[in-house]
């Protein structure tokens, strides 16, 4: 996936790489929750146990909160890159 960014001037501009990178990292953390998530929704249909349903369930939402965390710094960092550099921050091929 190829980052850039625009300026306000609409001149293009490459994202360095260490940044490139962190928000890479973003993303790959976004979608590692995700895949745990998906990974205890199918573990709580396996089971009939109601304690390893508590559990399970109880993982699932940990999952949740660790999205929403990732995203809001994910968040952060985006605008604290944007707004030092001028530049508004837009990626192709899908999340961040």
């Amino acid at each position: 996936m190829i980052c850039k960014l625009i300026t306000q001037e609409n001149s293009m501009n490459i994202m360095p790489e260490k940044t490139k990178a962190l928000f890479m990292i973003f993303k790959k953390a976004v979608n590692a929750e995700r895949g745990a998530q998906e990974m205890y929704l199918e573990a709580l249909k396996q089971t009939d146990d109601p304690i390893l349903k508590k559990v399970l369930q109880g993982f699932y939402q940990d999952e949740i909160r660790h999205e929403k965390e990732l995203m809001e710094q994910y968040k952060i960092l985006r605008e604290k890159y944007s707004e030092q550099k001028g530049i508004n921050v837009f990626f192709r091929g899908g999340l961040l």
